[in-house]
């Protein structure tokens, strides 16, 4: 799915310009409205919208996780699923283990496909689970979690400066991402309608071919396959 086009401006905006935004059900709306609240916590001295940045970076986090579980399954995750997952930690790390090794090795059998198919196709990103992971967790225990008393440091310069480094490296990475790149693995292995191409995913998943090999298959079956093994779109 293509993100927002063109890229919107998230710096100098007022805290009712962006409380009263328009929302959108989207990760990069989420990662938008989150360095929106870091440039404005950093220009007004404002720790609170620090809070504010924090709760919508992971939200970010996990609306993207279910994009891309959405994609790794095929479609077969629910939203109501998903749902019951975010209320358990254990539970959701469970379900992004599971799916997530799927979704980036299908990612990267994707950008091969488009390297070698005779349509241009858009970038797309393999996410680092791991590093959204980490994200995520750090939201909830340096902004969304109980933080102490003021007299231990909270919301002293060093908590504000940690803070906000914290939140503009992970935003700011997550926002390049889908700014530059921009696509999830929008075709499920199930929408590999050729058995030629389905047959060197299946290689690939497995460990049996390398990357080098699917590349030299897909021209191999390309006459075969009209020059088209992407699905129809």
């Amino acid at each position: 799915m293509l993100r927002l086009m063109p890229i919107p401006e998230y710096k100098g905006r007022s805290a009712d310009e962006i409380a009263a935004g328009k929302f959108v059900n989207d990760s990069a709306w989420q990662i938008h409205a989150s360095l929106s609240w870091c440039d404005y916590a950093e220009r007004k001295q404002a720790p609170t919208a620090l809070h504010y940045a924090g709760l919508h970076l992971r939200t970010g986090v996990e609306q993207l996780w279910f994009e891309v579980l959405f994609a790794a399954s095929g479609g077969s995750i629910t939203s109501t699923a998903y749902e019951e997952a975010l209320n358990s930690t254990t539970k959701l790390h469970k379900l992004i283990d599971m799916d997530g090794p799927h979704y980036v090795k299908f990612a990267e059998f994707i950008q091969i496909l488009a390297s070698v198919d005779s349509r241009s196709h858009p970038p797309t990103v393999v996410w680092d689970i791991a590093r959204l992971k980490r994200i995520h967790g750090g939201c909830s225990e340096l902004l969304l979690h109980f933080q102490g008393i003021p007299e231990k440091g909270y919301r002293s310069d060093a908590w504000n400066e940690n803070r906000l480094r914290f939140l503009l490296e992970s935003a700011s990475w997550m926002w390049s991402e889908m700014t530059s790149r921009g696509n999830l693995a929008v075709y499920a292995p199930e929408g590999l309608k050729k058995p030629e191409v389905f047959s060197l995913w299946e290689r690939y998943r497995d460990g049996t071919n390398t990357a080098e090999d699917v590349r030299i298959g897909l021209r191999i079956i390309q006459p075969i396959v009209g020059g088209r093994p992407f699905p129809p779109s």
